[in-house]
């Protein structure tokens, strides 16, 4: 019986692109102001619908960033990889994040000055998402039903999420 020996290729390593925040990233030959980011209050449906054809490797909202609100489809079909909310995020409305199959990260951003409060996780925001695992704030107070995907093996509550009142199917 012949024995095939399989050969190493000779491939170079993929090398994620360094990371950048969404204000410093080239979409569209436009660029979203720093200004812009920290002013927004709420992400409305569709916000980056322009950007949906473009790969963003991540956003980052600043620790100072007055976003407080993430509406239904405010990300939908956003080709992003990792994304992190700062500390004055309270909601997150159903499927915020509906069609983003790349995404594998999500943190909570905070600070000694500024903490997080996001207080409710609605229905489905995180399930189109390819995250593994996931940290809650302790802050929350509800999650919405079908919020995780089905890829998810870790789910961390911050503290035993002292002031979750409310878990859904």
């Amino acid at each position: 019986m012949k024995t095939e020996r399989r050969m190493k290729r000779n491939v170079p390593e993929f090398q994620p692109p360094e990371p950048k925040i969404i204000e410093s990233a080239k979409l569209l030959a436009e660029q979203i102001p720093e200004s812009v980011i920290k002013s927004l209050n709420i992400i409305t449906n569709m916000f980056f619908k322009k950007y949906s054809n473009n790969y963003i490797y991540e956003i980052n909202f600043p620790i100072d960033s007055l976003l407080n609100q993430i509406k239904y489809n405010s990300f939908r079909f956003l080709n992003l990889y990792s994304l992190s909310f700062p500390p004055s995020l309270s909601i997150l409305l159903p499927q915020a994040l509906k069609g983003c199959h790349h995404l594998t990260q999500i943190e909570f951003n905070s600070n000694q000055s500024n903490p997080i409060v996001l207080k409710y996780i609605c229905d489905k925001a995180f399930r189109d998402t390819k995250i593994s695992s996931i940290i809650i704030p302790s802050s929350v107070k509800e999650i919405g039903s079908l919020c995780f995907p089905f890829c998810i093996s870790k789910i961390e509550l911050e503290n035993g999420l002292p002031e979750l009142k409310k878990i859904e199917d």
